[in-house]
């Protein structure tokens, strides 16, 4: 095989970072062997690997879409058992008809709105951590972004 001669322009920059590595010269050339030789031989235990990995994911990324909506529903039943007893503990002192019974019912419609707001503020907090991957077993961004394409087109 004939070898042939390229040129090439490099900035300042990226001579510098290429001689880090070694000669500018040898770096690139085992860049260019390197490449050459992925697009020869073609290796199909890679394929492999890809599908096995891709079929990993696809699992583990269910096993949390099914975690995160148990703990959904649980943080809506406590929310839902919270304002059940607070709706018995406000219906036992208000038995009788006040003059502030009313005054009464609209704090505590105001009351489960902040609550609900409060929850939401966690949840919405909670999606970005997960967004961000900054929670542990959070779903990376790519697959989000996935998932929330396929609920927004529903």
């Amino acid at each position: 095989m004939a070898n042939q001669r390229i040129t090439l322009e490099l900035d300042d920059e990226t001579m510098r970072y290429l001689s880090t590595v070694g000669k500018p010269i040898e770096v690139l050339a085992r860049l260019a062997a390197s490449a050459a030789d992925g697009v020869r031989n073609h290796h199909p235990h890679r394929d492999q690997t890809d599908v096995s990995l891709r079929a990993e994911r696809a699992e583990t990324d269910a096993t949390d879409s099914a975690e995160r909506e148990v703990d959904q529903k649980q943080v809506d039943a406590l929310v839902q058992a919270g304002r059940e007893r607070a709706d018995e503990d406000n219906s036992d002192r208000h038995r009788i008809d006040s003059p502030t019974a009313e005054a009464d019912s609209v704090a505590l419609e105001h009351e489960r709105s902040n609550e609900d707001a409060a929850v939401g503020r966690v949840r919405a907090e909670r999606k970005h951590l997960e967004r961000t991957c900054l929670l542990p077993n959070a779903t990376p961004p790519i697959a989000i972004s996935r998932a929330s394409a396929r609920t927004s087109t529903r």
